[in-house]
């Protein structure tokens, strides 16, 4: 089993797209630590253990290098 992924990390949600669906959930969790968290998703990205705004703006990055993202 392995999983092909179209982006060098893989998105919050595990779905393969960098969407606005990946924002809300990091902004969910945002400010915390990510072992104090009840989620499986990828939530820390650049992983310093937490969700900050370095989070945010790498999904941010990746929403805008969607091309089939419509909701730019």
């Amino acid at each position: 089993y392995f999983k092909v992924s179209k982006n060098d990390i893989d998105d919050v949600n595990g779905d393969g797209e960098f969407t606005l669906l990946d924002l809300a959930i990091d902004s969910k969790y945002f400010g915390k630590y990510v072992g104090n968290t009840d989620t499986t998703h990828n939530i820390d990205l650049d992983g310093d253990k937490s969700v900050t705004d370095i989070d945010l703006d790498i999904i941010n990055k990746y929403i805008d290098k969607n091309d089939e993202y419509l909701f730019r």
